[in-house]
């Protein structure tokens, strides 16, 4: 963190602090240049070092500004609460914490994130035998650990329906549901057609909105990886003795995320089918917290729109995002009286 100076004369002379400042906060995102490996961030720290530079040898005034640059990657970020606390009294409480990491539903307006989703991610290993035997001789006997799978997975979610368990849903907020009804105006049927579905294949619901709310507000579940299954081309009439998944379980905005780990674990553990050895290890000590924004002042929301027709002639959306930005929570914490910008 550094507190820029102004060059006058030959001579340097501290810049008077005005009465408001700007504070500069990069999150490192995890790419990397390809020939010079560096991330992106460093092209984020010369643009604002340079733009500061011109404005003082332009000579022109600018409010104190404080930089904070982190290194750490965008799937981790657990440095940064120390940071945060440590330099506390010179970052201040921020009016305003504008966030360019999110998305867009479409280019044809200003679109503003008001909720973004939390995720618990791990690992479920399931154990059925020491060491795999021949399947003519143990399968009707020895449960196949897939089997097993499925049935830790329905304790979950309803794998007819998708929908998760009662213990990970929450009340949409109805400024959110409003929201939410907004963009199936905008974009209607564009919401579900934008996948690369191969031919004849259907979403989970034909209802639009419905489809919206899944993606953003309510709990999904998803396997992400295997381990134990060798490739088809190598398989052999072999029972296998294990099988490890891994799944990403998306989470509502306001879903407490450790409870949510904590209940998972105790649900995939428990009662084990065939009493099978099935443990369920976190990717991580903490899992993602998801966003919901605090209410947007009139004067933000009054500037948002009128900038969003005067550029694209249309008003403003205001878009759930399925995915995760696990540190905007934790900025949210530490600063609640913060408006947030987050954009993308």
């Amino acid at each position: 963190i550094n507190e820029k100076q102004q060059i006058d004369g030959g001579k340097e002379k501290r810049q008077k602090r005005d009465r408001k400042s700007i504070f500069f906060f990069q999150a490192e995102d995890g790419i990397r240049d390809f020939c010079l490996s560096r991330g992106l961030g460093d092209v984020y720290k010369r643009q604002v070092h340079g733009a500061l530079k011109a404005i003082q040898e332009l000579g022109l005034n600018h409010p104190r500004c404080i930089l904070l640059f982190e290194g750490d990657e965008e799937s981790g970020s657990q440095d940064l609460p120390y940071y945060f606390d440590k330099f506390a009294s010179r970052i201040g409480e921020p009016n305003m914490l504008i966030c360019l990491d999110s998305g867009a539903l479409n280019y044809d307006q200003f679109w503003l994130t008001t909720s973004l989703r939390g995720t618990v991610i791990g690992s479920i290993n399931i154990k059925i035998l020491t060491e795999g035997v021949h399947s003519g001789e143990a399968s009707g006997l020895v449960p196949d650990t897939l089997r097993i799978a499925s049935q830790i997975l329905e304790k979950i979610e309803d794998v007819r329906t998708g929908r998760a368990k009662d213990d990970f849903q929450v009340n949409i907020p109805a400024v959110r549901y409003e929201e939410a009804c907004r963009v199936v105006e905008f974009l209607g049927s564009e919401i579900t057609e934008k996948f690369p579905w191969v031919e004849g294949a259907q979403p989970t619901t034909s209802n639009v909105l419905e489809a919206y709310l899944n993606r953003t507000w309510r709990p999904q579940l998803t396997v992400i990886g295997a381990d134990g299954l060798p490739p088809t081309s190598q398989a052999g009439n072999v029972l296998r003795p294990e099988t490890t998944l891994k799944i990403s379980f998306r989470i509502p905005p306001t879903l407490d995320a450790l409870k949510a780990q904590t209940r998972l674990k105790q649900l995939i553990e428990e009662n084990p089918p065939y009493n099978a050895q099935v443990t369920y290890t976190p990717a991580r000590p903490v899992p993602g917290y998801g966003f919901n924004a605090p209410e947007i002042s009139k004067e933000l929301l009054s500037l948002i729109e009128e900038s969003s027709r005067e550029f694209f002639g249309k008003p403003a959306g205001y878009l759930g995002e399925g995915g995760s930005i696990p540190f905007i929570n934790m900025l949210g914490q530490k600063f609640p009286k913060t408006q947030f910008l987050i954009a993308g």
